[in-house]
């Protein structure tokens, strides 16, 4: 057996090179969150310098592309991280604490989830 693990009669050898799958997978997990970062990032710079709000835009577009990229689960980690990173970074510290009436974001994460179902469904469609 020589150390490999063996499914039916064909070994790991036969099957493909796991490094090469852990790879692509992780490349496809760890998008989600570098386009989060990225996103807070130019909404934090676009905040200081010109004193634009564009802040859902951006979340949106990384939860788009992480979705394309990676499909639903890192779409899905995507909108999990940016209402996250929404209600840390941008919403006032009153806010955030629980301090407010009001709540801003409480419609995203579902605008997020819906944007990350639609890709990634039309990317199932499209590979079928």
């Amino acid at each position: 057996m020589s150390g490999l693990f063996q499914i039916g009669d064909q070994s790991l050898k036969t099957i493909g090179s796991p490094k090469r799958f852990w790879s692509v997978a992780t490349v496809r997990w760890l998008l989600s969150i570098v386009t989060v970062a990225v996103a807070v990032i130019l909404g934090r710079l676009l905040d200081y310098y010109w004193q634009s709000t564009p802040f859902t835009s951006l979340f949106i577009c990384a939860i788009l592309i992480s979705a394309w990229v990676g499909g639903f689960g890192p779409g899905l980690l995507a909108a999990t991280l940016s209402a996250l990173a929404f209600d840390y970074y941008f919403l006032p510290p009153d806010l955030f604490t629980g301090g407010g009436t009001e709540r801003h974001a409480s419609s995203d994460p579902l605008c997020d989830i819906s944007v990350n179902d639609r890709v990634a469904g039309r990317l199932a469609k499209e590979q079928d």
